[in-house]
């Protein structure tokens, strides 16, 4: 157990994940507090990615970070562990099952040696656009298949360039280390070319500030002033502020990706009203 403990203590980097969920939900129609055991499946599955992740980065990880070291005989077990979640999945929902393969899928392709798509410059954040997307999709997923009164299409291209968006100020925490492991993020690149670290943390913080903006003001374009939707777009500015207040980048992350699962609550209940209005 000590083993994992340092991946547990990073599971709340599934909330984002698991609050998507709540949004695919409220987006479908489908009642926001049936999604809970979706919620559950999402949250475990992202466990699962943490402690494969965890062991595949075990060499450039920095020890003195807190971290445990998850082991070979860890990794077994959490694929046979997902193998009878989705089997046992596949008995009551199969378009569920699929979206949690899918999801344990993007996670191999992004830490796993024989592929680690997370040193292709880019393509880690698109892995991370798919499963931000695939949490989406457990939400609007009925029984057997997906809802079909209501098109997933431009909801699923909005989430997939927004979790993809998002997903970059994560590596504000590890520039050093990402940049000595040769892992091409964003502030490894553009550091490299000459650019002030800090200058480039601004410019993605205002990055992601406009992304959060889009539903708040789409709302209020299609279906008029709402209250949900101002306070939803205050909630936007929340994210941002603490990636730029916090001295301690590790602090600095943990905070936004708590208050940006809070922005997908509040998102989530403003698209359940956003279509109550509607009808």
């Amino acid at each position: 157990m000590k083993r994992l403990y340092g991946s547990l203590i990073r599971l709340f980097h599934a909330l984002p994940h698991a609050l998507l969920v709540l949004c695919g939900a409220a987006w479908s129609g489908q009642p926001l507090e049936g999604t809970v055991s979706r919620i559950g499946f999402i949250i475990l599955v992202v466990f699962f990615m943490i402690v494969q992740n965890d062991h595949y980065d075990r060499k450039e990880d920095n020890p003195s970070a807190g971290r445990g070291r998850a082991e070979h005989l860890d990794v077994v077990w959490t694929n046979f562990f997902m193998i009878l979640l989705f089997i046992w999945t596949l008995r009551v929902s199969p378009a569920m099952a699929l979206v949690l393969a899918l999801l344990f899928l993007t996670g191999l392709l992004y830490h796993h040696p024989a592929v680690r798509l997370k040193t292709r410059f880019c393509l880690s954040y698109k892995l991370e656009g798919v499963s931000g997307l695939l949490a989406f999709l457990a939400g609007a997923v009925a029984k057997a298949s997906f809802q079909k009164d209501r098109s997933l299409l431009l909801p699923g291209i909005l989430v997939f360039l927004g979790a993809t968006v998002l997903s970059i100020p994560k590596d504000w925490k590890d520039v050093e280390a990402d940049a000595g492991a040769g892992i091409p993020t964003y502030y490894v690149i553009l550091s490299r070319a000459g650019r002030n670290l800090v200058t480039i943390h601004r410019w993605i913080v205002a990055m992601v500030t406009l992304c959060l903006l889009i539903p708040p003001l789409s709302f209020s374009v299609a279906g008029g002033t709402s209250w949900r939707y101002l306070a939803l777009a205050a909630t936007a500015l929340a994210p941002g502020a603490a990636l730029l207040l916090f001295t301690s980048k590790r602090l600095a992350v943990a905070a936004y990706l708590l208050l940006l699962a809070s922005y997908l609550f509040f998102l989530a209940l403003a698209t359940a009203a956003f279509w109550t209005l509607a009808s």
